[in-house]
């Protein structure tokens, strides 16, 4: 067995069943798509202003998905858009009451999907988890500030 070779598929294929119980529980118990959510977690989490490009590379999605996400956003009253400052042409995007709301109701959804995974794991387990996970994140993109 090549423990490199394994690593890269438990880790694909941990990440593909992650994404896919997370976009059914956002869907079903919070009715948000899993970009809405990530997109609202973003700007809740954010210590700087986020305008439509910063929230594309964060997410590693073009800047034309990110726009039909907030047009959705915006129209159900989760973010609003202003214009910047420094540009007439550059819209920072911020969090509404209901947009706040709605993560929240997101977040618990994620948690209670969740919870399994941590029982399964131990309660020691995953925080050193999520630690190793983080590192890797930084040791593959030591540039991104989004962990």
């Amino acid at each position: 067995m090549n423990e490199t070779l394994d690593f890269g598929f438990y880790l694909q294929r941990a990440a593909f069943l992650v994404d896919q119980i997370s976009r059914v529980a956002l869907e079903k118990n919070a009715d948000i798509l899993l970009q809405q959510f990530l997109i609202l977690d973003l700007l809740s989490s954010a210590t700087e202003s986020q305008n439509q490009q910063t929230l594309s590379n964060k997410l590693g999605i073009t800047k034309g998905a990110v726009s039909k996400q907030l047009d959705v956003m915006e129209k159900l009253g989760w973010v609003k858009r202003t214009t910047s400052d420094h540009s007439r042409r550059e819209y920072i995007i911020l969090t509404t009451t209901e947009g706040s709301k709605k993560l929240s109701q997101a977040r618990k959804a994620l948690t209670e999907v969740g919870q399994p995974i941590v029982d399964g794991l131990g309660a020691k387990s995953f925080p050193v988890l999520v630690k190793k996970l983080h590192e890797l994140c930084l040791l593959l993109d030591p540039e991104e500030k989004v962990y």
